[in-house]
């Protein structure tokens, strides 16, 4: 299985930014373990503010299988506790997926 690369957004509750990037800050090492142990290579969360609502964008790569990490007990904790400073998109309960229109790849930057 090749490196499967995820962008998904969310938006913050207002006043929970803070506590959302405290909590990344400190997130514990069973979660990085556990993120590492499925083949996560990268997870990286941006935050934007656009017209009045806080954003954050999230980008993963990863070359396993995540299934064990969402039934994870201590991730299942991990999501409940950053999912009280989220803010899904209307209609939606979780992080969307976003679609991926375009990546300059490695290859087409070498030579």
């Amino acid at each position: 299985m090749g490196i499967k690369k995820t962008g998904c957004i969310i938006a913050i509750k207002e006043g929970m930014l803070d506590r959302y990037i405290e909590l990344h800050q400190n997130q514990p090492d069973e979660i990085r373990n556990l993120m590492k142990a499925c083949g996560f290579r990268k997870c990286e969360i941006f935050v934007k503010e656009i017209a009045g609502t806080t954003y954050l964008f999230q980008y993963n790569e990863f070359d396993g299988d995540d299934a064990p990490l969402y039934n994870s007990p201590a991730y299942k904790e991990w999501l409940r506790v950053t999912g009280e400073c989220q803010q899904p998109l209307p209609g939606e309960t979780f992080w969307q997926d976003l679609l991926q229109v375009y990546a300059l790849t490695p290859e087409e930057t070498e030579g």
